[in-house]
């Protein structure tokens, strides 16, 4: 409803002016997307279901006592961004047993270092854009995925149908499923 709308929006604004720059973050916007945001850390973020939660983690991968989450109801959450940030990271939307969010995209942002990130996906309609990374690893499960690669020599595995993966000449792709093309 309207009133509660307002105070998810309030929550929103509060929590943005509050936090500091380069903390990582995870909220659900007004429009029901969930958003998660690393840091410049080494960072292991994770999105997945759990029963009818959609719970959200974010652990500092040299200091696993640092760590932010926050569960929502699967009911409320309509798609998700999930941008690592600098660093190392490694990005679980679901795991091999459990969904993720469907409607998702995953940023890599990277900088101009040598990055190393790592990518799970379990969820239909998953987007995957590559940021500076010097390489990237990306397994991929659902339907109509696709990955946009950037610089670096990438590894990609895809099993599903309908993908679309833009990589360069650099990378390693694999794909099995129905209708899936690379390029």
């Amino acid at each position: 409803d309207e009133a509660t709308r307002r105070r998810l929006e309030e929550a929103l604004r509060r929590n943005q002016e509050t936090r500091p720059a380069d903390q990582p973050s995870i909220e659900l916007t007004a429009d029901n997307k969930l958003v998660v945001r690393g840091s410049s850390a080494n960072e292991d973020i994770r999105v997945e279901r759990r029963g009818d939660q959609i719970h959200a983690s974010i652990r500092d991968i040299r200091d696993p006592s640092r760590v932010l989450e926050r569960s929502f109801a699967a009911k409320d959450v309509k798609s998700a961004d999930i941008d690592g940030g600098d660093g190392n990271d490694l990005i679980h939307n679901g795991t091999r047993q459990t969904r993720g969010v469907d409607n998702a995209t995953i940023r890599l942002s990277g900088s101009a270092g040598n990055d190393v990130n790592a990518v799970f996906s379990n969820g239909n309609n998953v987007t995957v854009e590559g940021g500076n990374s010097s390489s990237t690893n990306v397994v991929m499960y659902g339907d109509e995925s696709k990955v946009v690669s950037s610089r670096g020599r990438d590894s990609i595995a895809v099993v599903g149908n309908d993908a679309q993966i833009r990589g360069d000449r650099d990378d390693v792709v694999v794909m099995t499923g129905r209708n899936n093309q690379a390029g």
